[in-house]
């Protein structure tokens, strides 16, 4: 478990507790203020101590270390001592030899991409680089490192790799994760490094993000793998190729950030607290008019957020007025209101006068998935606007698998195998070969076919006159979802069944509201296709 922990200023107690005091817990003893705020525990002591413990503990504690030292003007250092830290601080050394280094940021931002970089100092460079102050690079703040790493990038040879959020995420719905994602994006920068300069150089350097054995465990299918490489805890203020990397590398992230700020138009925040998950708070604050468009029932993972209840919570907290509509129009599904009103009946989301379904709308239900295929591949020919899609109950297969013709979704019953759309999620919706490859709510969120073929997996299913969702039968590469099991062990299995109750359905109303003519589909459950037929 994360622990940061240092002296608050005094000055800052109450602006601590103000923010976290929607998420208050017992205080223990000798604090004076505690809250948990999602995976992060926050205990304010009586003596000005904080206290940050758990997954995101770095990033939610830089938020007022960052604060407090634009307040105080000093950098403020972690007291906390882990296992590592106490390790390396017998392991005291800097590296005065020839080195080339890798680092990274933007892995615990929300909205900025993940930045890595790799560079190539020689011994005969490390002085002239420590005179511009790099040496201990974490502490340097983002208005010194705009000035100084143009400075470095014009005398040091580097590399670089910006991964976009949509590709982060792309990669996590394959089932890779933060610390394997970074495995390979270090070694990739470090190779491009080696073959476009060939440096000469005596280690490799890695600012440690995890031990060596499991680092190459990651590249094991990798034919152009750099080996030797040294990993060092706190690598930039042991090495000066890791110091310049880990400068670069904020350098290009702040530049990523400013485009997306531009594209969005709004100040996104950098880092993951309360300021980013909050952004509708600053949105009231900064706004003498905001308007919101809420869909609650569009929620498909548990990490989405916004809710109608969030944003009245940050408009009593700045004493804004509140105004809410409803929108009478839409267009979706053909503008088959009557479609939508009957769809929220059939899945239980909401209970509406809608009970039979709108004959304007072509809806049906096929006993066979291999049938369902070929009403899809038929109306496709058309003008290549129709597409299968699916629940994420069958896990994505990742390495090595390029192939239409390596089947993630299988229905063995009728001989029936398909894939995942494969690499290729931000075209998916226009190749003329994704008729043969199936979407996940995360490809086809958004978008809009003519026809929809949506086959329902286990985690739906028609039972004792209603309709049960079950989150158990998901994929277990499904990131959806993620973390409901703590929360099943923590607050109940009665609690996780409520939450991702609305998590299933949103995510099959949204995949069978894709077709603006028409939506075909088949469930695994009989009961259910039984059901739907007779709706």
């Amino acid at each position: 478990m994360n622990c940061v922990v240092f002296k608050l200023d005094e000055r800052l107690h109450e602006k601590l507790i103000k923010f976290y005091k929607a998420y208050e817990i017992k205080t223990p003893p000798y604090a004076k203020f505690a809250a948990k705020n999602y995976d992060v525990t926050i205990t304010l002591y009586e003596k000005g101590k904080v206290m940050f413990q758990g997954i995101g503990a770095d990033i939610e504690a830089s938020i007022w270390q960052s604060m407090q030292s634009k307040l105080t003007g000093k950098p403020v250092e972690n007291t906390a001592k882990s296992k590592d830290n106490k390790k390396n601080e017998k392991d005291d050394f800097y590296v005065y030899y020839s080195s080339i280094g890798s680092d990274e940021t933007g892995c615990g931002d929300f909205f900025g991409p993940v930045v890595v970089v790799a560079t190539y100092v020689p011994s005969n460079k490390i002085k002239e680089l420590e005179n511009l102050g790099i040496k201990d690079s974490k502490k340097i703040n983002d208005d010194i490192i705009m000035k100084v790493a143009p400075e470095i990038m014009k005398t040091t040879p580097y590399t670089f790799f910006v991964l976009c959020n949509k590709d982060f995420n792309d990669l996590m719905e394959k089932n890779y994760n933060m610390v394997q994602i970074k495995a390979i994006l270090h070694n990739k920068v470090l190779m491009d490094l080696v073959k476009k300069y060939n440096p000469d150089y005596k280690y490799p350097v890695v600012d440690q993000f995890v031990n060596e054995k499991k680092f190459y465990s990651y590249l094991k299918d990798d034919d152009t793998t750099l080996r030797g490489i040294k990993f060092y805890t706190k690598g930039e203020s042991k090495c000066m190729s890791v110091a310049a990397a880990s400068v670069i590398a904020r350098y290009i992230f702040i530049i990523e950030m400013d485009k997306l700020s531009k594209i969005s138009g709004f100040n996104l925040h950098k880092g993951a607290g309360i300021e980013v998950d909050n952004q509708i708070k600053e949105i009231i604050n900064s706004s003498l008019f905001s308007i919101f468009f809420i869909d609650e029932n569009q929620r498909v993972t548990l990490k989405d957020n916004g809710s109608i209840d969030e944003i009245k919570k940050y408009a009593r907290y700045y004493n804004a007025g509140i105004h809410k509509m409803e929108l009478k129009s839409q267009f979706r599904c053909d503008g088959s209101d009557g479609y939508l009103a009957w769809l929220d009946n059939v899945l239980e989301i909401r209970e509406t006068a809608n009970f039979d379904l709108d004959n304007k709308y072509d809806f049906k239900v096929f006993d066979n998935p291999n049938e369902l295929r070929k009403a899809i591949e038929e109306k496709n020919k058309v003008n290549n606007k129709s597409r299968l899609v699916a629940g994420y109950c069958w896990n994505w297969i990742g390495e090595g698998k390029n192939k239409s013709d390596v089947y993630d979704i299988t229905i063995p019953e009728y001989n029936f195998g398909m894939s995942w759309n494969l690499g290729n999620s931000s075209t998916w919706a226009i190749d003329k070969e994704s008729v043969n490859e199936i979407g996940c709510i995360h490809t086809c969120q958004g978008l809009e076919f003519d026809y929809v073929g949506v086959i329902i997996g286990d985690d739906l299913r028609y039972e004792n006159n209603h309709i049960i969702t079950d989150y158990t039968k998901r994929a277990k590469t499904d990131q959806s979802i993620k973390g409901i099991n703590k929360i099943a062990k923590e607050e109940g299995i009665e609690e996780a069944k409520r939450i991702t109750d609305s998590i299933i359905k949103n995510t099959y109303k949204t995949l069978m509201t894709r077709g603006m003519k028409g939506c075909y589909v088949y469930c695994t459950d009989k009961k259910l296709n039984e059901y739907l037929k007779n709706r």
